[in-house]
């Protein structure tokens, strides 16, 4: 559960940092990757709970 909550944690930064630069690459991709793995990791979760 912690995981998840840091995974929230870096996803809102790293949207804030595409409104800074929007035009940085790097933090789509970051925002991407970071989605992705909060996603896994809450369907993880909840096969945990089953």
């Amino acid at each position: 559960m912690k995981f998840t909550y840091l995974l929230y944690l870096v996803i809102v930064r790293t949207v804030i940092e595409i409104i800074s630069t929007p035009d940085d690459i790097w933090a789509w991709g970051e925002l991407v990757v970071f989605c992705l793995a909060a996603w896994w990791a809450r369907k993880k979760e909840s096969k945990d709970d089953n």
